[in-house]
């Protein structure tokens, strides 16, 4: 939903620093969670590839939903 939000409503200037946060969070969370090093891994590629992926949709909408506007 983040990531579908942010390519809805903003550019890729936003996407970068949301991204940077997620990973520094995604590894104090492994880190304090006693992850494995895979893990660890796994978890940082599997929030960033969401948050991706939502934005992309989110972007695929805004211009779907500005095709339909402009007609």
């Amino acid at each position: 939903m983040m990531g579908f939000a942010i390519g809805t409503v903003f550019r890729l200037r936003m996407l970068l620093p949301i991204l940077v946060l997620l990973l520094l969070l995604s590894i104090l969370f492994a880190l304090a969670g006693g992850f494995s090093f895979f893990q660890a891994v796994l978890l940082v590629v599997a929030v960033q590839a969401i948050v991706q992926s939502g934005y992309f949709a989110g972007l695929v909408a805004r211009a779907v939903l500005a095709g339909i506007l402009r007609e």
